[in-house]
């Protein structure tokens, strides 16, 4: 439920959303919606609950009956900017054209915010806005400079023309008085390549990461092969009594999991995970990571090891174990155990970390010699599961400084890359035009320029055996093949596939 709150001189217009989806109201925000639509209040309905603190209540279906003349059926194909029962008297956002344009406004005692966002991945949005106003101005986000955004002012009213690239965004201040003070807004003329012979140096900021999935678990003295991780865990908790399989799969009521970590002695399993090292790789610094390392007995090749005090990974649950001293070439075994059973025993992957590239072959990924990087896809240089940054530098030499310079990217995939100009950030890039101004950091003599991009945890969390875009739910983590190998992974291409680009005006 959302509601949006229009305010005409000293009278105040709300309408109440009921969003796709809903099914369930709690009994204070149904006492309240009661209250509120037996005054008079106005309800704009995209789907009509039925049910109450989660039981079916007949109650909170006559609350939307359709026949109170202040229950409005939503078309779920108008936008809410279109929709005339969400519509203001003062504010209007018109003439949109291309994208998918969504705003929030916050009014204030003398103004409001704007947010406006463009969430089409393709297509630039332009629009206007008009509202009862004086002065506006933009909000950077990434910076936290302020600065005077174009606008006309005509009558009390301001008019506002915006242009969101794809996935950009815009946040306004419009003020009901005259702003002072801001900075005037200046336009990055900067678009002439400068040419430079120096080559792109390539490094990761991180160790790589390979990701086991896949076990043997023994149980009972029975040891099954080549299982995925899920479907052991649930094989392991439905030999401890839980008939469903792994309950945290499903939503906990009170404490009716936890309250079952009672087992006997002589109950638990071992999951054993394999990995082969080929190559000149560097054994000291590899490490595994395991998740709640307090529950597991761990050992690799047969010795036991423990986390390293103080490390994690990713997550604070996430124990670091140094174990490069036991790892040898060829086949290694890394084996948790427990005993007895613990209800928070869910067997999840291990991730090994280090100096190396991850390289397929017809059955497996196996850990070879690391290799110098290059721009272009990190998947095929050894880093399909590799989550964190690659940095890209190049030095341009400057012969006298111009009026303005600013980085440019064209081929890139990543969700957000930091620029450094000698050392400095200068800020990021993460929407088009992929550019960002650097006139303030460029210094006569040679310039070193540096490109951060950083990927994104799906190529280490998955889901790794469905091609998905956006948001994963759980199911996504289910579809595993028969045999699995390295062909049936699929993963999201970052790098950077093109040259770094210093712009002089």
């Amino acid at each position: 439920m959302d509601h949006t709150e229009f305010v005409v001189g000293r009278c105040a217009y709300r309408t109440v959303v009921i969003a796709p989806g809903t099914e369930n109201l709690n009994q204070t925000t149904f006492d309240l919606l009661k209250t509120y639509i037996d005054n008079g209040g106005k309800v704009l309905v995209y789907c009509r609950p039925d049910r109450l603190d989660g039981r079916v209540n007949p109650a909170v279906s006559a609350l939307f009956d359709p026949a109170r003349p202040n229950i409005i059926d939503a078309d779920i194909n108008v936008s809410a900017i279109e929709n005339p029962h969400l519509q203001s008297e003062n504010f209007q956002i018109s003439d949109l054209a291309g994208g998918y344009v969504l705003h929030q406004r916050r009014q204030m005692e003398l103004g409001q915010l704007l947010f406006l966002t463009n969430a089409s991945l393709a297509d630039t949005a332009t629009g206007t806005v008009i509202y009862k106003g004086c002065g506006a101005a933009a909000m950077d986000l990434f910076t936290g400079t302020v600065v005077d955004y174009p606008h006309t002012v005509e009558a009390d009213a301001i008019t506002i023309t915006f242009t969101l690239a794809p996935a950009g965004s815009l946040l306004l201040y419009i003020s009901e008085l005259p702003l002072s003070s801001i900075k005037p807004s200046k336009p990055l003329k900067a678009d002439k390549p400068i040419h430079s012979e120096a080559p792109i140096t390539c490094s990761r900021v991180s160790d790589n990461v390979l990701v086991l999935n896949y076990c043997d678990l023994t149980l009972n003295g029975l040891t099954t092969r080549n299982q995925y991780v899920l479907d052991a865990a649930a094989q392991a908790f439905k030999a401890h009594g839980f008939a469903s399989g792994n309950p945290w799969r499903t939503i906990q009521f009170k404490r009716n999991i936890v309250e079952k970590d009672n087992f006997g002695p002589d109950t638990g399993f071992k999951a054993a995970y394999t990995f082969v090292v080929e190559g000149n790789v560097e054994f000291n610094n590899i490490k595994a990571v395991v998740e709640k390392p307090y529950i597991w007995t761990v050992t690799i090749n047969g010795h036991k090891v423990k986390p390293d005090s103080g490390q994690t990974w990713l997550d604070r649950s996430f124990g670091v174990y140094t174990i490069g001293r036991f790892v040898t070439r060829g086949r290694n075994t890394l084996c948790l155990s427990v005993c007895p059973m613990s209800v928070h025993a869910e067997i999840e992957p291990v991730y090994i970390l280090g100096d190396f590239c991850v390289t397929p072959t017809d059955t497996r990924w196996i850990i070879t010699q690391p290799r110098s990087l290059h721009p272009g896809s990190w998947r095929e240089q050894g880093l399909p599961f590799y989550s964190d940054a690659v940095m890209y530098s190049k030095e341009f030499y400057i012969a006298c400084l111009a009026e303005s310079y600013a980085v440019g990217l064209k081929h890139w995939r990543g969700t957000m890359a930091e620029v450094l100009v000698n050392g400095v950030s200068a800020g990021v890039i993460a929407y088009q035009p992929y550019q960002i101004d650097v006139s303030g950091l460029i210094r006569p003599g040679t310039n070193c320029i540096d490109i951060k991009v950083v990927g994104s945890l799906c190529n280490t969390i998955g889901p790794f055996f469905v091609d998905t875009e956006g948001i994963a739910g759980p199911n996504k983590w289910e579809t595993v093949p028969d045999t699995p190998r390295p062909k049936h992974y699929h993963f999201t291409d970052y790098g950077l596939f093109d040259e770094v680009y210093l712009l002089q005006s």
